[in-house]
């Protein structure tokens, strides 16, 4: 099976890793969590043209935070846009842009911890192993609501013009459906809400990833 390395491909093998419940699983998953965060955040910095190739390929997660933050310029926050056709009088779509949020951000930088050699032996019941366990599962869920969005920016607005770009995502075909409802459409309204939370999302134990387009 090919080894893919888009951030969904990432959390989906750490998924894998910890569901398998062995130690080494932890340190496994470790990897992929920590490689799966960098690319969520490269894949959103490669969308933009206006930055800097050198920018977009850094491997410290704190230098990529703080330039998608000069460019994106909405924190935390989870960025809705829902479509709206005035002629027929429907949505089309709800999309969303998830940002890798900085408390994301530095739990991948202490998963560095975890990927050298243990200074220790502990037995296997060593309260270390669950509260270890505990922290992935955590930033597994963190990184999967990361990787539930399908715009890989909020809007924004062209320089120097009253345009906006939309930069989205397509890897199952509903979303290919969507785009072509759009393409049909004369005019289409777009709304612009920026939340603190993703809309009836939970996080289970299988940090599921598989959201798509649609709350």
């Amino acid at each position: 099976m090919p080894y893919h390395v888009s951030a969904r491909a990432y959390l989906q093998r750490a998924r894998a890793q910890l569901d398998a419940t062995t130690p080494e699983g932890l340190f496994y998953a470790a990897f992929e969590l920590r490689a799966g965060i960098q690319a969520r955040m490269q894949e959103y910095l490669h969308a933009q043209k206006s930055i800097a190739e050198h920018k977009k390929d850094d491997w410290r997660l704190g230098k990529l935070g703080r330039t998608l933050e000069n460019v994106f310029q909405i924190g935390d926050r989870i960025a809705e846009v829902a479509v709206y056709d005035p002629q027929a009088g429907e949505f089309i779509a709800t999309l969303y842009y998830t940002p890798v949020t900085s408390e994301l951000q530095r739990n991948g930088e202490r998963l560095g911890e975890l990927l050298h050699a243990m200074q220790q032996f502990r037995r296997d019941d060593d309260a270390w192993w669950q509260s270890t366990r505990d922290f992935l599962e955590r930033i597994c869920c963190q990184l999967a609501t990361a990787c539930a969005g399908t715009l890989l920016a909020p809007l924004l607005r062209e320089p120097d013009s009253h345009e906006v770009v939309m930069q989205g995502e397509m890897f199952e075909e509903s979303h290919r459906e969507v785009l072509q409802k759009l393409r049909a459409r004369f005019e289409i309204c777009l709304r612009v809400q920026y939340l603190d939370e993703l809309p009836r999302v939970g996080c289970n134990s299988q940090c599921s990833s598989d959201r798509g387009f649609f709350p």
